[in-house]
């Protein structure tokens, strides 16, 4: 099985292949159902991308890296608000999308994606990146213990980090204490092998939520279900056959004691949230920023912030946040 390609046709599926779109609407303090999106920027300073990721590390929003479908990024934006953004410049880690971003013990970690090589070849990624104030980084670790990989999903999880899946991976779980060194807690995880889906930590428990699966035949399958976990190990079906989650690149925060999934292939224009994880409602049947495939969804202060991702037509580099009015 050629890993490669296998990736390749994954992310291309992911961001591109198949959006039904709308142009993205123009609105600002769209309202609905006691709430309000607010464009905060058309265009941002940075490049237009997606896969990218978007994290709150010292009072900040520190965006880094992502692609704009031919080529990947390798730098370091960051914003007191999320209106003026300012350049921390290129980093000394090669550019880079499909990576996950955490914070950890007052550091900054950057964790696997995806590059080029010269001949324009998709290279995968395993090494880890960290930084004490997000300008100055360090390689903490050129080749972790896990196989190279983009589209995984890492999280803090009871003063430890989890990293899950990836694309053309296995169905597989690792764990951290340090951030630099990691050990397989699991190999044969009931959800099966994915990537592009979402990792998150909501009511004492661990999350995964939808995602797509790439097979040796390059057969695409989008997954629609929902589990959760004590432990990263032991895993339980809480919901399936949603019809929101009809692929990976969606975004999911937990947002006033709520878990939310905004956006994601085919099914880009709308907000759901749950108070339980199993229960699901529709917030926002439509959001004034149009359909939205990986993007960076981020809680920050009393709001979420959107930036950024694909919409059909091209690689955004706008801004956006939604606060609920309730």
């Amino acid at each position: 099985m050629n890993f490669k390609i296998l990736y390749k046709y994954g992310v291309t599926v992911l961001l591109i292949t198949g959006l039904i779109v709308f142009a993205t609407s123009l609105l600002i303090g769209f309202n609905e159902k006691e709430s309000s999106f607010t464009r905060y920027l058309l265009h941002a300073p940075f490049s237009g991308r997606a896969g990218h990721t978007c994290t709150v590390f010292k009072g900040k929003l520190w965006l880094i890296g992502g692609w704009d479908g031919n080529n990947p990024y390798n730098d370091v934006w960051y914003s007191k608000e999320g209106l003026h953004w300012y350049s921390a410049g290129p980093m000394p880690f090669k550019p880079r999308a499909g990576h996950t971003a955490f914070v950890y013990n007052d550091k900054l970690y950057i964790v696997g994606g995806l590059t080029f090589d010269a001949a324009r070849n998709i290279i995968d990624l395993n090494d880890i990146w960290a930084t004490e104030d997000g300008i100055s980084w360090q390689c903490v670790k050129e080749t972790a213990e896990f196989m190279p990989r983009g589209g995984h999903a890492c999280t803090v999880f009871n003063n430890t980090i989890l990293l899950v899946g990836g694309i053309a991976c296995g169905a597989e779980a690792f764990k951290s204490d340090d951030g630099i060194n990691w050990h397989k807690i699991a190999g044969n995880l009931p959800f099966g092998s994915r990537g592009g889906h979402v990792l998150t930590a909501f009511n004492n428990k661990l999350w995964v939520i939808g995602g797509i699966r790439v097979d040796g035949n390059n057969n695409f399958t989008s997954f629609s279900d929902v589990w959760n976990s004590y432990d990263g190990i032991h895993w339980k079906k809480v919901a399936s056959n949603m019809h929101f989650f009809a692929g990976g690149g969606h975004g999911a925060v937990v947002y006033k004691k709520s878990l939310w999934v905004i956006g994601g292939f085919r099914k880009g224009g709308t907000v759901y949230r749950s108070d339980n994880g199993k229960d699901w409602e529709l917030f926002n049947s439509f959001t004034p920023m149009g359909e939205r495939v990986s993007h960076s969804c981020t809680v920050f202060k009393d709001r979420i912030i959107l930036i950024g991702g694909f919409d059909g037509t091209g690689f955004k580099n706008d801004v956006w946040a939604f606060k609920t009015l309730e």
